[in-house]
């Protein structure tokens, strides 16, 4: 038998321990010419006004009705689009009121080029508030979640579509845990 090591993330969406896995059902790739046009076009004029431009991989989800009518949320860290580093940190995003998983929900995330600019680290809650003067994204206080106000910053890859699964646990330990599994 062999066990495969999973780090916890960071930052948890209502979970202090994930007792989930999450199985990847489909991969759409996203082909978009005018988004990737505009997103390449804001990262060079933050290139030419001397400003970090690193492209990040970061995910996003949503309710499909909030998609289709365009909204961005007015958010504990600012007005805009929330990104995370963490695929499951954005998978509660799916139900509305946001609420932790359950075995066999179904939903989306989608997997973004980010270009987050020069970010302010937010040392508490910024309720639809703007951004700071000088800076192009803010970040919270964890480091979890990223906030863009322009459209501009980001351009979509990949939609994965995931179904929460129970994790089969052995074994709790400081912050990690073990699950039967592939060769490490």
């Amino acid at each position: 038998m062999q066990y495969r090591l999973y780090p916890f993330p960071k930052c948890f969406c209502f979970l202090p321990y994930s007792i989930f896995k999450y199985r990847i059902a489909r991969v759409r790739k996203v082909s978009n010419p005018a988004l990737r046009t505009s997103f390449h076009a804001y990262r060079s004029k933050l290139l030419q006004q001397g400003r970090d431009a690193t492209v990040k991989r970061a995910f996003h989800s949503t309710l499909s009705t909030v998609t289709h009518k365009g909204e961005t949320d007015t958010g504990w860290f600012g007005s805009g689009l929330y990104f995370s580093a963490y695929p499951d940190y954005t998978f509660c995003y799916n139900n509305k009121p946001p609420r932790p998983l359950q075995e066999g929900d179904k939903g989306s995330v989608i997997l973004f080029d980010v270009c987050l600019g020069k970010i302010k680290k937010l040392t508490g809650l910024n309720m639809g508030g703007t951004l700071t003067p000088g800076y192009n994204s803010p970040m919270s206080p964890k480091g979890c979640e990223w906030v863009i106000s322009d459209q501009n910053q980001c351009s979509p890859r990949f939609i994965l579509d995931f179904v929460v699964e129970r994790l089969p646990l052995k074994k709790k330990l400081s912050g990690k845990i073990w699950e039967d599994g592939e060769a490490i």
